[in-house]
């Protein structure tokens, strides 16, 4: 992902002008005058100044040199802004009934997607065969229900990992370490998260082919621990 907002990479461009050989001194004049302009207007400051017109400062050092400054930079919620379009147009590609949060980790460069496995109340009352008065004390944290889920959730999404799942040359695939109680619906839960580099899906081109490999998995892990856990 370019992290250099426009007045990096422009500044960047100047740069590998300043070291055409090729240009000829009227050109030359003129583009130092154009860095001369810049700092006089604030826009850089005199160290990126002197940099910039350093002969012998080649433009990868000059990059670096610029990446430490942010004001040439993209900010973190411009990142994010177009981490979430890529997000959204991938998921929009997925074919699968299993639902998925999503985030876009943008100090990690990643694209997250999260398959969430759950065991809810009506499972409780269909797998134990328990009244509705009797599931409150089941359910509750570290009840019966919940060192069953401890137990068994992870068993089952690490044996479908290591028995059914096939590796992705882009998208890495993990179980999170902890079963949680999600509050709002009483269930024990355990994800399945799907992480993508960010650098690898900013050609559109890979977004048809992630989206099918994210897709057929989560529809093979669910149906997996269906199968398991009745």
């Amino acid at each position: 992902m370019q992290k250099f907002n426009q007045l990096g990479l422009e500044l960047l461009s100047t740069k590998d002008e300043l070291l055409n050989d090729k240009h000829s001194d009227v050109v030359r004049k003129a583009l130092l005058f154009q860095a001369e302009s810049m700092t006089e207007n604030k826009l850089i400051d005199p160290d990126t100044h002197l940099a910039l017109t350093d002969k012998d400062l080649s433009p990868d050092d000059f990059s670096l040199f610029l990446a430490e400054k942010k004001s040439y930079m993209k900010t973190i919620e411009e990142l994010r802004n177009e981490y979430d379009v890529i997000r959204e147009a991938i998921a929009e590609k997925f074919s699968t009934d299993v639902v998925f949060d999503s985030m876009s980790k943008v100090e990690e460069e990643s694209l997250v997607y999260i398959q969430t496995f759950e065991l809810d109340l009506e499972w409780v009352k269909s797998y134990f065969l328990v009244k509705e008065s009797d599931i409150a004390n089941l359910i509750k944290e570290k009840g019966f229900v919940a060192k069953f889920a401890v137990l068994r959730i992870p068993k089952i999404i690490d044996e479908f990992l290591d028995t059914q799942s096939l590796e992705h040359e882009v998208v890495s695939v993990e179980r999170a370490e902890h079963v949680y109680l999600n509050a709002e619906t009483s269930s024990y839960c355990m994800d399945l998260v799907y992480s993508i580099p960010i650098d690898e899906v900013e050609d559109d081109t890979t977004h048809s082919s992630i989206a099918e490999y994210i897709s057929d998995s989560a529809t093979a892990s669910q149906a997996f621990f269906k199968e398991k856990i009745s």
